[in-house]
């Protein structure tokens, strides 16, 4: 039977300092509501870096410059309390944005940064 929650990663290789990255992928099909977004990055140094125009299904949830801090959480905070809640309709639905580096990486490029999908059946 099929699990009540998926996690799905997408995964946003980020090569340079200032790059922009589109990110485009489609929720799983099998479940029916987006209910949560969360993103891990691999340093602090780059929570300045934002989200254009993240949309699910073409409906817009974050405008333009959306800080990542924002869908970020510290490590103290428990893993199914770290996720921004949402109630989107899934089912395939695609997500389009773009990552904005901020281009204050103290690490080396390239980097991941990781933009979970929390879906559900309900």
């Amino acid at each position: 039977m099929l699990g009540d929650i998926k996690y799905q990663p997408i995964a946003i290789s980020v090569a340079s300092a200032n790059a922009q990255v589109t990110v485009e992928a489609d929720t799983d099909k099998l479940y029916s509501r987006c209910t949560g977004i969360f993103i891990s990055v691999p340093s602090d140094s780059v929570i300045t870096s934002t989200l254009s125009r993240l949309e699910l299904g073409g409906k817009e949830l974050f405008p333009d410059g959306y800080e990542i801090k924002m869908l970020n959480t510290t490590g103290d905070v428990p893993v199914d309390e770290r996720y921004y809640e949402l109630n989107e309709p899934a089912k395939g639905a695609r997500l389009k944005t773009k990552y904005n580096d901020s281009g204050l990486f103290t690490g080396t490029y390239p980097y991941t940064a990781i933009l979970y999908m929390r879906l559900e059946n309900k």
